[in-house]
């Protein structure tokens, strides 16, 4: 009866430890959206590294609606969470989530995009959206010498923002003629980006060059 006391309680206590023999340790992860190969990616190399260490990775999938995006990360809060990786729909909105966690002693890092108040988090992992703009321009600039170009965007998304100030920049540094063709609100999603698209050429047909601010809008 001691021995199965014994085994059992040493059970239960190494559930709740990783592999340092320390407590368990529990990261959140929240995305604007899982409807997104990118972010796929990432999250399975996020889990790879916590689950080599014997911890655990919440996930959370927003769908690309901001006020989701608030519940979950007070979910997670209110689940004890040890630290959270934030992937914002909107960088300005979220400042509240993020003040509670900071509240809460939850340390926050930002992925993929930056929030608008980078004092309420702990970190930013991002690639460089700006220069992705950039080379986006370049490589048109090197097919074309002109065109009419049509903008899929993401206006309340930091790196979406940078990725087409540095295309627009690019082309004006070097005196690329274009015309702007408008801008499509399209989230990044193929599902909105595609009917808007589609509405806009059939009223023109002189749209030679798409910009879209992610691969599934593209």
């Amino acid at each position: 009866m001691l021995l199965l006391i014994g085994c059992t309680g040493l059970l239960i206590f190494s559930r709740n430890r990783n592999e340092s023999g320390q407590p368990q340790k529990k990261i959140g992860t929240v995305y604007m959206t899982m409807n997104n190969p990118y972010f796929e990616v990432i999250n399975e190399q996020i889990k790879a590294v916590v689950k080599s260490r014997g911890d655990v990775v919440v996930t959370r999938d927003s769908a690309m609606d901001a006020d989701m995006q608030e519940r979950q990360i007070d979910e997670l809060i209110e689940e004890g969470v040890d630290a959270l990786l934030v992937n914002a729909v909107d960088w300005k909105q979220i400042g509240s989530s993020l003040e509670k966690a900071e509240k809460a002693g939850i340390p926050v890092i930002a992925v993929d995009t930056e929030v608008y108040d980078d004092s309420a988090v702990d970190g930013t992992v991002t690639s460089d959206n700006y220069n992705a703009g950039v080379i986006c321009a370049k490589d048109l600039m090197k097919k074309r010498d002109s065109g009419t170009i049509l903008f899929l965007v993401q206006n309340t998304n930091k790196s979406a923002m940078d990725r087409i100030q540095g295309f627009q920049d690019a082309l004006a540094e070097a005196g690329w003629k274009y015309e702007n063709a408008g801008e499509l609100e399209c989230l990044g999603q193929l599902e909105v980006a595609q009917p808007l698209v589609e509405k806009v050429l059939q009223e023109r047909q002189d749209i030679d060059v798409v910009m879209a601010l992610n691969d599934p809008a593209a």
